[in-house]
């Protein structure tokens, strides 16, 4: 409980964050993708955990943001240049995606509508198969976490960043 709540200050702390009008193109970019990135690291021990399914989505949305700061400098950056990290991005993004679905469709679905079904041996089969499902995406997420191509990954992001591309 007190891993969540550090990571509710951090990530609220987070979104606190802002652009100065005084800031570069560069300057901005960097502090956007800077954010994201220690959001990223925030989050995965948790998703890799999946004990609180906020790591996993919380790792999603912040792929996306870093993936969408990516295009909306297009100009000042090129694709050329991003792209192999923007494909990681992607890679990852996509592996949480479906540990973030199966969350969704247990949470919202199926545990508010437990033992309401009209054919409960299916309910049971449908729960039995999702959970299931659900403990093999988290596998896939932490075979991701630990991946040779997502610490790379990790690192060049990281020196890209810090030494401004």
């Amino acid at each position: 409980m007190g891993q969540a709540k550090k990571i509710t200050q951090h990530n609220v702390a987070a979104k606190r964050d802002v652009l100065s009008v005084d800031y570069t193109v560069e300057d901005a970019f960097a502090k956007i993708l800077n954010s994201n990135f220690k959001m990223l690291l925030t989050w995965e021990p948790v998703a890799k955990l999946g004990e609180n399914i906020e790591g996993v989505h919380q790792m999603r949305v912040v792929l996306r943001r870093m993936r969408s700061a990516l295009n909306v400098f297009r100009k000042a950056v090129p694709r050329s240049v991003t792209a192999s990290m923007d494909e990681d991005m992607r890679w990852a993004g996509n592996t949480c995606g479906q540990a973030r679905d199966l969350d969704v469709l247990i949470a919202e679905t199926l545990v508010p509508m437990a033992g309401r079904a009209h054919f409960p041996d299916g309910e049971r089969v449908i729960t039995q198969l999702a959970y299931r499902r659900r403990d093999d995406a988290y596998a896939q997420v932490r075979t991701l976490i630990e991946s040779d191509r997502f610490g790379a990954f990790k690192e060049r992001f990281k020196h890209w960043v810090e030494e401004r591309g």
